[in-house]
C-alpha cells in the first residue's frame, strides 16, 4: 500500500490558518530510535482561534498517557475539521508516510473513532500497521495491539461508522428541508452575489462582480464565443471569479485560487456562467448529490430532478437576455477567413428537411460586416434593396466577383442545407442545396422585420387583430408541415433499414468487401441518427406549441424600443426573429424567385396586408419587367452570338486543319515520286556500269 510522503512543516488548516498543535516531537530521536505518534482529529470547527477545545483536551489526554507509559519520543499530528470518512486529511497522511519509512513505533488515539468512521478501511489500516510491527493504542477503548486482539474492535469501528452515517443522514435531511424551502443550499454565494449582512440565507447584488457578468451577457448577444470573451477580460486585467472572492474574503467554490494567476480567465468558467439561471432570479437547488456518504464523488443531477424557485434572488440581468443568450449559444460562431461570425448562423433553416443551414466563405475579400449597404452585412433603414441608395448591394455570394479595391481573390459568403452538405459527401442524395447568399437574406430579412416593425407602431389596432386571427391558422400549418416533416423522416429511417439489410446480405454472399460494407454501415448509423434526434426535436416542438400563444402586445413593445431600426445588430437580430425557414428557389417564369419565410418572436408568421398599388407603381412594375425580359432576350442574344462565333471558328480551324493536311499530303507524294525516280536513276547507273565493267572483262580475256 502506497501514501503519499509529506514533509515535517507544520501542517495548515483546512480553511487556511495555521495549526499550531502540529510540533516536533517531545525530544529529538536518535539514530535508529522511532517515535510514537498522538493522533487526534475532530469533525467540526468551532469559533476560537487555532485548535478547538476538544483538540487541545485530545491533545492533553494523549500527551499525559504518552509521558505516564513511557512512549518518547513522541509527536503530535492532528486534523481539525476534517470528517471520519474523508482519508486524504493531511494529518493522517503524514502519519502514513512516517510508517512507510519505518520512523514510528506506536500511534496512539483517544479511541478508535478518530482514526474514522469507515470500518472497512480502519480495519484496512489495524492490518497494516500490524504487518508493520507498528503499535495501535486506544486509549478510552482499551485496545493495545501488544496485549492482543480484542474481539469487539471490529464492532468498535461498525458503530462508529454508524454513527456517521446517522450524522449523515441527519445533516442531508437538514439540507434538503433547507433546499425545498427556497433557501440557498451552498454555503458562499457565487460570482456575483453576496449574503446579506446579518443574513445568511439572504443574497444580495455585489455590484462590483454584477457589472463583469452583465458584461459578460452583453457580449454573448453581440455573437462572441466563451473563448472570445474571456481573452478580451484576461487583456484587460479584470480578476476572474475565484481570485475575486478570495480577495473580498469570501471562499472560492471548490477553494481553487491561484493569487499569481489572477487575471487567468478561461471559456469553460464562462460557459458555466452563462449557464447559471440565478442569474435571472431563479434559485436552483439539488443540482448534484453525491451517492454515498464515504465517497467525495459528485454526480450531476438530471435537469428534471432540481429544483427551480423563480424569481427569489435579485436579477443580475433580465430573463430576456440570459433567455436570448442560452438560444445564441446554441450554435457555435467562429471567425472565417478572418472575417467575423456571421450574425444569421443558427438562424437559417431549411424549409424541407428542417436543417440548419450552414454558413460557407472563401477569401479574404471585404469583411462581412462591412458587405451590405447598412454597414454590417444589412441594408440601411429605409432600402429596398435596389440602386437607390447608392449602397453596396452585391452578394457576397457570386463566386465570381472580387474585391475591386484591394485585388483579393474571388470571394463569396453563402448559406447551405447543411443536411444537403453532410449528405454529399457520404454519396447520398437528400434534400436539396437551398443556396442563398448572405446579402440577399439580409436584405429579405431586414426588409420584413421593419416594415412589419413600422406597421406594429403605426397600425396597432389592427396589427393586434391579425395576429390574433392568423395564430390559430398558423398553428395548424406548422403542426401539418412538422408532421410532413418527422413522416418523411420515418420513412427514409426505413428506406435505411431496408438498404442496411441489403448490404448485409451481399456482404455475406460475397458481393460486398468487407471494407465497403464497414463505410456504408458508419454513414447508415449517422444518417439514421441524425433523423431520429431531428424528429425528436420535432415532436417536442410540435407537443409544446400551443404553450405558446401569440403575443402582439410583447412584439409591439419590442418594436417601440427598437423604433426605426438603423442597424440590425445580432442581438437585435436575435430578439425579432425566432427562426427563418429558406425554400428552393424556382425558375419556372424564368426569373429566380426563393420564398424567404421569416417567424418572429412573439407573433410568429405574419404577412402584411396587400396594399394596393397606384397606376403609377403598376406602370413603374411593368416597365421593370419589360426592361428585365429586354435585358435577358439581349443576353441570350449574345450568349447564341458568341456560341454561333465560336463553332465558326471551330469550322475555321477545322478547315484550316484540313487544308494543311492536304498540302502535308501532296508535299509527301512529291518527295515519295522524287525517291522512286532517285532510286530508278541509281539502279540504271548500276546496271550501266555492270554492263561496262562485263565489256571490259571480255576485251581483256580477247
Amino acid at each position: 500500500m502506497q501514501h503519499a510522503q509529506q514533509n515535517m512543516a507544520p501542517q495548515q488548516h483546512r480553511w487556511g490558518a495555521p495549526q499550531h498543535a502540529q510540533q516536533p516531537w517531545h525530544r529529538p530521536a536518535r539514530a535508529n530510535e522511532k517515535l510514537t505518534i498522538l493522533y487526534s482529529r475532530l469533525s467540526r470547527d468551532d469559533e476560537l482561534q487555532g485548535p478547538s477545545n476538544s483538540i487541545v483536551n485530545q491533545r492533553q489526554l494523549l500527551q499525559e498517557y504518552a509521558e505516564r507509559n513511557g512512549f518518547r519520543p513522541y509527536m503530535h499530528l492532528c486534523d481539525d475539521g476534517y470528517s471520519g470518512v474523508c482519508w486524504d486529511r493531511p494529518g493522517w497522511q503524514r502519519l502514513l508516510g512516517e510508517v512507510d519509512k519505518g520512523n514510528v513505533s506506536a500511534v496512539v488515539f483517544k479511541d478508535l473513532s478518530r482514526m474514522g468512521r469507515d470500518y472497512l478501511r480502519v480495519g484496512l489500516y489495524m492490518e497494516m500497521f500490524h504487518e508493520r510491527e507498528v503499535r495501535l493504542i486506544a486509549i478510552n477503548d482499551g485496545v493495545d495491539t501488544v496485549e492482543g486482539e480484542d474481539d469487539f474492535t471490529p464492532f468498535r469501528a461498525i458503530l462508529a461508522e454508524w454513527y456517521a452515517r446517522d450524522i449523515s443522514k441527519k445533516i442531508k435531511s437538514v439540507f434538503h428541508k433547507k433546499g425545498r424551502d427556497g433557501k440557498p443550499m451552498c454555503t458562499n454565494p457565487m460570482y456575483g452575489f453576496m449574503k446579506a449582512p446579518g443574513e445568511k440565507d439572504v443574497w444580495v447584488v455585489d455590484e462590483g462582480a454584477a457589472a463583469v457578468v452583465r458584461r459578460i451577457f452583453r457580449m454573448t448577444l453581440d455573437g462572441m464565443g466563451p473563448s472570445a470573451i474571456a481573452k478580451t477580460l484576461a487583456s484587460e486585467e479584470i480578476e476572474r471569479p475565484s481570485y475575486y472572492l478570495y480577495m473580498a474574503g469570501r471562499q472560492a467554490t471548490g477553494g481553487k485560487c491561484d493569487p499569481e494567476l489572477p487575471y487567468n480567465w478561461r471559456g469553460n468558467v464562462i460557459s458555466k456562467m452563462l449557464r447559471r439561471r440565478e442569474y435571472m432570479g431563479d434559485l436552483v437547488n439539488f443540482k448534484s448529490y453525491k451517492p454515498s456518504f464515504k465517497s467525495k464523488k459528485v454526480i450531476v443531477n438530471a435537469p428534471e430532478n432540481c429544483v427551480v424557485f423563480e424569481g427569489v434572488l435579485p436579477a443580475i440581468v433580465d430573463r430576456d437576455t440570459w433567455e436570448m443568450a442560452q438560444k445564441m449559444r446554441k450554435t457555435r460562431r467562429a471567425p472565417v477567413a478572418g472575417m467575423p461570425p456571421n450574425p444569421l448562423t443558427g438562424l437559417l433553416f431549411c424549409a424541407d428537411c428542417g436543417g440548419k443551414m450552414t454558413n460557407r466563405r472563401k477569401g479574404a475579400g471585404e469583411p462581412f460586416a462591412g458587405s451590405g449597404c447598412g454597414g454590417n452585412g444589412s441594408p440601411h433603414a429605409g432600402c429596398d434593396g435596389g440602386s437607390a441608395c447608392g449602397g453596396d448591394h452585391k452578394s457576397g455570394g457570386n463566386a465570381n466577383s472580387a474585391d475591386s479595391r484591394s485585388g483579393a481573390e474571388p470571394h463569396y459568403d453563402t448559406y447551405e442545407c447543411s443536411t444537403y452538405r453532410n449528405n454529399m459527401k457520404r454519396q447520398i442524395r437528400t434534400c436539396s442545396l437551398h443556396y442563398i447568399s448572405s446579402a440577399a437574406a439580409n436584405r429579405e430579412i431586414a426588409s420584413h422585420i421593419r416594415k412589419v416593425s413600422a406597421f406594429a407602431r403605426e397600425n396597432e389596432a389592427e396589427f393586434y387583430e391579425i395576429v390574433h386571427a392568423a395564430s390559430g391558422a398558423r398553428r395548424d400549418e406548422l403542426a401539418g408541415r412538422q408532421r410532413g416533416t418527422i413522416d418523411k423522416n420515418k420513412r427514409r429511417i426505413a428506406e435505411i433499414d431496408a438498404l442496411f439489410r441489403r448490404a448485409y446480405e451481399d456482404n455475406s454472399k460475397g458481393k460486398l468487401s468487407d471494407e465497403r460494407y464497414t463505410m456504408l454501415s458508419i454513414a447508415y448509423d449517422e444518417e439514421q441518427a441524425e433523423l431520429a434526434a431531428a424528429n425528436r426535436e420535432l415532436e417536442s416542438e410540435l407537443c409544446a406549441y400551443d404553450e405558446h400563444q401569440a403575443n402582439a402586445a410583447g412584439f409591439a413593445a419590442l418594436s417601440r424600443r427598437y423604433g426605426e431600426l438603423e442597424e440590425l445588430t445580432t442581438q437585435i437580430l436575435y430578439e425579432f426573429i425566432d427562426k427563418v425557414y429558406i425554400h428552393q428557389a424556382d425558375k419556372s417564369s424564368g426569373e429566380r424567385v426563393q420564398r424567404v419565410e421569416v417567424i418572429l418572436n412573439y407573433i410568429g408568421k405574419f404577412e402584411l396586408p396587400a396594399a394596393e398599388r397606384s397606376p403609377e407603381e403598376i406602370e413603374a412594375e411593368e416597365r421593370r419587367l419589360a426592361k428585365k425580359r429586354r435585358q435577358q432576350e439581349y443576353h441570350r442574344r449574345r450568349y447564341a452570338e458568341r456560341k454561333a462565333a465560336e463553332a465558326a471558328e471551330v469550322e475555321e480551324a477545322a478547315e484550316a486543319e484540313e487544308v494543311g493536311e492536304a498540302a502535308e499530303a501532296a508535299e509527301a507524294a512529291e518527295a515519295a515520286e522524287a525517291a522512286e525516280a532517285a532510286e530508278a536513276a541509281e539502279g540504271a547507273e548500276v546496271a550501266e556500269a555492270a554492263d561496262n565493267e562485263g565489256k571490259d572483262s571480255s576485251l581483256r580475256s580477247e
